[in-house]
């Protein structure tokens, strides 16, 4: 056969499958800058490089990076990703971040007394913060991540606990004490047990707020649900009228725990279910694992 014959269907092929592929992106990008544009209203963060473009430019920029980032079909874009995406790229951190006290000194170096003095100094800022707070809910989020470095001091395991119960607090302070909690707080914490279970509390109760329920399903710690753990994933999986994002937190869920029997146990109801059939592959990964 004359190759340039075989080129033509060839090259039109190539030009479909890079217009479908287009597509594609064009459709994720319309899913995922409306999440981004609700992260960016809630937070009130704005690109250093174009502070005083419109929101949805804002967001259809940061979902174009979010695609590029991830391709086509990759990471989930749920809320919690999507918010996770933009503080981890472009996220402002504070003078306070990683145990440096605001006159920028590393408090490590000054040995246990200084430490205590800028942990507790932390705390009792955030807790002078007024509770309509505004403005400063900035502060809050830089004062919650200078306390990354003393998740497991008592004084901070009792602020982050009351920042996770309460809610009437800031949504993003209460995401960042769950972010805290699952990736700092160690068996060290006087409070560990009663920490990972706060957060397992608001990823099971659907009254609560959905963007914190989000990132609670997403930080979950395996042990620490109490006796109706897996009843509780159990319940969200299938609770079709539950928020999508924070069933695939417990589907995530599956795919770390160790408990190899709940899994199996599961593994019928889902292949058989009209969303989670469709993860045909994450369930053959579930199988095997």
């Amino acid at each position: 056969m004359n190759p340039l014959v075989l080129a033509v269907p060839l090259r039109a092929l190539a030009s479909d499958f890079t217009i479908s592929i287009r597509r594609r992106a064009q459709r994720a990008n319309e899913h995922i800058a409306p999440g981004l544009q609700t992260f960016f209203e809630r937070a009130r963060y704005r690109y250093p490089d174009m502070p005083n473009a419109p929101l949805p430019v804002q967001a259809e920029a940061a979902a174009q990076q979010y695609a590029q980032t991830f391709g086509v079909g990759g990471l989930h874009p749920s809320s919690a990703n999507l918010t996770a995406f933009v503080w981890i790229r472009h996220g402002r951190h504070g003078s306070l971040r990683a145990g440096r006290d605001a006159s920028g000194n590393n408090a490590h170096q000054h040995g246990g007394m200084r430490r205590m003095t800028a942990a507790t100094e932390a705390v009792r800022r955030y807790r002078a913060l007024p509770p309509d707070a505004g403005d400063d809910d900035e502060v809050r989020i830089e004062l919650l991540q200078a306390l990354e470095s003393y998740a497991n001091d008592a004084e901070v395991g009792a602020l982050l606990g009351e920042i996770l119960r309460a809610r009437g607090e800031y949504d993003l302070a209460r995401i960042e004490a769950i972010k805290i909690v699952h990736l700092y707080v160690d068996e060290t914490s006087p409070l560990e047990q009663a920490l990972k279970r706060a957060v397992w509390d608001l990823f099971a109760d659907r009254s609560e707020d959905a963007l914190v329920r989000q990132h609670a399903s997403q930080n979950l710690d395996a042990g620490f649900g109490g006796d109706q753990e897996r009843a509780v994933v159990e319940r969200v999986l299938f609770d079709d009228g539950d928020d999508l994002d924070v069933r695939h937190g417990a589907f995530r869920y599956l795919r770390g725990v160790t408990d190899a029997a709940f899994v199996r146990q599961m593994l019928p109801r889902l292949r058989g279910h009209a969303h989670w059939s469709r993860y045909r592959d994450a369930l053959e990964r579930l199988a095997t694992a």
